[in-house]
């Protein structure tokens, strides 16, 4: 059969369909193609396809081949490479459930702190407001205490004003009735029995 090669087509040569025997056309070219894709130059010049049929030869020859090889390379390479990711797979999730544990420990954890800053600031509030209402106590107590000193004391000033204004009345009604005795005496110009 003999050797085809196709050039690069060209949009006219695409179109018409033509393709050219280049041996026909330069005789030294077949042993140098040849030479080039590797071949003898008693070769015929083409690929050997196998058909799929002629495989089926060498099926058993195979099985037989992975069969040999399936445990030696399950015990060096998967064996290994499956332990490996086992136990990575296990430490992926004991860290997972310890993780786990350790949110559900921190929530409990912030649970029982906000637990505690609620009851704390409940009972300063309380406290708090005890204080406030003692304070209070204490402030209308002191105020109704030094209000009624003061109205005693207003009392005792107003009854020692009292015995004091009595007392000076006491004490000018006798210089009064002379004093005005004697002025009397003047104007009149003669004593007054």
């Amino acid at each position: 059969m003999p050797l085809i090669v196709l050039p690069e087509l060209t949009t006219g040569q695409e179109r018409s369909g033509e393709v050219r025997d280049e041996r026909k056309a330069d005789p030294g070219c077949e042993r140098g193609h040849r030479q080039r894709l590797g071949r003898a130059p008693g070769s015929r010049g083409r690929r050997r396809n196998r058909d799929p049929a002629d495989w089926t030869g060498l099926l058993p020859v195979l099985l037989a081949l992975f069969a040999l090889l399936i445990f030696p390379v399950n015990k060096l390479i998967f064996g290994p490479l499956f332990r490996v990711l086992d136990e990575r797979e296990e430490r992926i999730d004991g860290a997972r459930a310890k993780a786990r544990q350790v949110d559900d420990e921190a929530e409990q954890i912030l649970a029982r702190y906000a637990d505690s800053v609620a009851r704390v600031r409940a009972d300063a509030a309380g406290e708090r407001k005890q204080h406030l209402e003692e304070a209070r106590a204490d402030e209308k107590h002191e105020t109704s205490n030094a209000r009624a000193a003061a109205e005693s004391e207003i009392e005792r000033a107003r009854s020692e004003i009292g015995a004091a204004l009595e007392e000076a009345r006491r004490g000018l009604r006798p210089q009064a009735e002379a004093r005005a005795r004697e002025a009397a005496e003047r104007i009149l110009g003669r004593e007054l029995s």
